[in-house]
């Protein structure tokens, strides 16, 4: 099989898969597997890289999207989360620091904008990384879609991705 490995785009292809030392044909969600794969060093993977099938549509690495957010109550010492805001995000076994970009309104009625959210709030906001990263689209595949916000070692919110921005 074909791979390449997002957000780096190297490619290479899986002679074998391998789960507790037996050769098995395939994996499937939540299995330690290894691979030997042909193509690649050792260097060229890194944690929070993303392993996909080059034949099909492979997941594209983002540095800006929209996600909803609900804010925690460990939020309470930085008092609101505001534009501009950098944190780092946690998803699967990746983490980038990351600004907030727009706090989308809660309430058409308003003036289109809000400017915070709040401990206790669940609101949308456009998240900017320091560098891509492999994420998708909650509802596609959520287990590269759903994140945690840390700031300063607390869990300031936790999150999904409702839409990502190609760069």
């Amino acid at each position: 099989m074909d791979i390449i490995l997002v957000p780096s785009q190297a490619r290479g292809k899986v002679t074998l898969i391998e789960k507790r030392q037996e050769s098995i044909t395939c994996a499937g969600p939540g299995d330690r597997v290894g691979l030997h794969v042909e193509g690649l060093t050792a260097r060229q993977v890194r944690r929070g890289y993303v392993c996909c099938d080059a034949t099909v549509e492979p997941l594209l690495p983002i540095k800006e999207f929209v996600a909803q957010i609900a804010v925690l109550s460990g939020a309470s010492s930085l008092g609101c989360i505001e534009k501009g805001l950098k944190v780092r995000l946690d998803c699967h076994n990746t983490y980038a620091d990351v600004t907030f970009d727009l706090i989308y309104p809660r309430d058409l009625s308003t003036d289109g904008r809000s400017d915070t959210l709040n401990p206790g709030d669940v609101g949308c906001v456009r998240l900017v990384s320091d560098k891509q990263i492999a994420l998708e689209i909650f509802s596609t595949c959520p287990s590269l879609g759903r994140f945690a916000l840390r700031h300063k070692s607390h869990t300031i919110a936790v999150g999904l991705v409702i839409e990502n921005k190609l760069n």
